[in-house]
């Protein structure tokens, strides 16, 4: 059974494409946009197995990594709320947050982004995934997702799913998120192996 076959899309941020998300590269005190204005600054990360906190962010510099460093110092904060507390108080100068994230921080606790600016979008990634067990039988992996697809039709919990931002179910495969192991061996073959 696949841990990644049932992903929602929510859109408190503009998405191209319902089941592919961008990730946010925010800053406070840095100075113009892209990827020159990052070079030597201070990032704050999720932890090393986060792809919105971590993996994207790396494939997003690591084509401009020299002898394996980009960032002048490198902060595991835990988590998205931690990186952009990083940010806001100027422990870091970047860090990647999930544009769900983001959007619903601006939308139910805009004191924590205040002063924070983005500036710059990672690559693509699969919509974040609804998890269950590995040993989910397949019959009730069915009624976990007609449960999900009803609950979001529903119009008397819309206001319900607008407040988790919930807009849909896709069902995905293992195949649609090899995108981001293969994003992990590109920047390790572009000798940025890790974050730094």
């Amino acid at each position: 059974m696949s841990l990644a076959s049932l992903a929602m899309y929510v859109s408190p941020a503009p998405i191209a494409e319902a089941t592919r998300l961008f990730w946010e590269v925010l800053g406070k005190r840095i100075r113009g946009y892209g990827l020159d204005a990052l070079r030597g600054a201070r990032a704050a990360i999720n932890e090393p197995g986060s792809n919105s906190g971590y993996n994207l962010f790396r494939a997003f510099v690591a084509p401009h990594a020299v002898d394996g460093r980009f960032f002048s110092s490198v902060k595991e904060t835990g988590g998205h709320r931690a990186s952009i507390d990083a940010v806001s108080s100027g422990e870091a100068d970047v860090a990647a947050i999930d544009c769900v994230t983001f959007g619903n921080t601006l939308r139910f606790d805009p004191d924590r982004v205040a002063g924070v600016r983005i500036l710059a979008e990672t690559p693509r990634g699969p919509g974040l995934p609804f998890i269950t067990g590995a040993a989910t039988p397949a019959r009730d992996l069915i009624i976990l997702r007609r449960a999900l697809s009803e609950t979001i039709a529903d119009p008397e919990l819309a206001a319900v799913c607008d407040t988790l931002s919930l807009r849909g179910i896709s069902l995905l495969g293992d195949a649609d998120y090899e995108v981001l192991a293969e994003l992990d061996r590109e920047a390790a073959d572009q000798g940025y192996p890790t974050i730094a």
